[in-house]
């Protein structure tokens, strides 16, 4: 039997596979630099005969560097164990996700951006959302790894978008997005901060997320679910009655229950009723239009409710988007 001793040792081994750290990844564009740029002067670097990085980082460079460095070293080994990191079931949610990205997104001339509904294999996203879903609802190492990316969250906020008009499709993937960031303030955090342009707009390497997207998205899916019109449609537009879903509508209204301590939700929802600055991001301006249409919603499902349970999710969802502006 292993002592006190050698189990506490084998508990600070770091895994095999391990994150650099800022320090790291720093040191390591300093050294592709140097390295660059002797081939094109066209000099012949020196080979070291150190057995491993670390013994290099302790000969080259400065003890407080080294000391910084393992203190960030041993945070990334804390994250990592806590998160799964690496773990089977981890690795398997990333790669759901990332699939489900690669269906849903694309590359355009300057960035991501959202596939036209009749490019996208509807047939293989709902098969990676059913496997998703089976491990979320059961592994918080599932969910950690489902949204160690983000644009796995961006492909979900852009369902939303795309597949408005279909129920089925919706609530698979709005059922495993809420079991995703249960119990997992990051998840839920980065939900409400991500953005997602809409097409024609990408992506860019540069683009800084301004938020706006998951609340914007899921209200208005959450409107024609329950029976309304979306933003960008007429009152005119005939849709068949299989585009919409009541059932549909209350598990997205559960989304944005279980999403609306964000704190980057919880001033969206409020200033997002104030005027918008001139220059605002265009999804402000939709959001504001969006809330009372909402509103309209849960107050006709109230109304017309004859379930208790129901009832409560309408309400709750109404009093969240109810919140205004303080009074200066």
């Amino acid at each position: 039997m292993e002592t006190m001793e050698q189990q506490e040792t084998n508990d600070q081994e770091e895994p095999y596979f391990m994150r650099m750290t800022p320090m790291e990844v720093d040191m390591q564009l300093q050294v592709a630099e140097m390295i660059f740029r002797s081939l094109l002067e066209g000099r012949r670097l020196p080979v070291t005969d150190h057995p491993d990085i670390e013994s290099w980082e302790k000969d080259t460079l400065p003890k407080e560097w080294c000391d910084a460095n393992n203190a960030q070293r041993k945070e990334i080994v804390k994250q990592v164990r806590a998160d799964g990191e690496n773990s089977p079931i981890w690795m398997e949610c990333l790669a759901h996700m990332g699939d489900i990205a690669w269906e849903v997104l694309e590359a355009g001339s300057q960035g991501e951006r959202i596939r036209e509904l009749d490019t996208i294999d509807r047939v293989e996203v709902v098969e990676q959302f059913k496997d998703l879903r089976t491990k979320v609802e059961v592994s918080y190492f599932a969910r950690c790894g489902a949204a160690d990316r983000l644009y796995g969250l961006r492909a979900c906020v852009a369902i939303f978008r795309t597949f408005i008009r279909d129920p089925d499709i919706l609530k698979l993937m709005v059922t495993t997005l809420t079991w995703i960031i249960t119990d997992h303030e990051r998840n839920r955090d980065c939900l409400a901060c991500i953005t997602v342009p809409a097409p024609p707009m990408e992506r860019s390497k540069t683009s800084k997320d301004k938020g706006w997207s998951f609340l914007r998205n899921a209200l208005d899916a959450f409107i024609v679910q329950a029976g309304g019109t979306g933003y960008d449609e007429s009152e005119s537009d005939n849709h068949p009655s299989h585009s919409h879903s009541k059932d549909v509508a209350l598990i997205i209204a559960k989304l944005l229950l279980r999403a609306k301590d964000a704190p980057a939700a919880k001033v969206q929802i409020v200033i997002a009723q104030e005027d918008p600055p001139e220059g605002c991001w265009v999804e402000r301006k939709e959001l504001r239009a969006i809330i009372p249409r909402a509103l309209e919603r849960c107050e006709a499902l109230i109304q017309a409710s004859t379930d208790p349970k129901e009832t409560i999710v309408w309400n709750e969802l109404r009093n969240m988007l109810s919140k205004k502006p303080s009074a200066t």
